[in-house]
């Protein structure tokens, strides 16, 4: 789960225009979050997958407002 808020922390702060070529962070990791994603639901090692599920949803909630 953090490497979520790690991708939303980033993300976010790509947006910021002070930051020369910060949009180019944003730009690269939204071609890999399906790569991402996927990784971290087949992760054998994950105990609860309904609770991650939960956590990334609310993260992707607050991406799309």
């Amino acid at each position: 789960m953090s490497y979520i808020y790690l991708l939303n922390d980033i993300l976010f702060n790509s947006q910021n225009t002070n930051i020369k070529y910060a949009w180019i962070y944003k730009e690269l990791i939204q071609n890999k979050i399906p790569e991402i994603f996927w990784s971290m639901f087949n992760d054998s090692n994950v105990p609860n997958i309904e609770y991650l599920i939960s956590k990334v949803r609310k993260v992707i909630d607050i991406w799309i407002e």
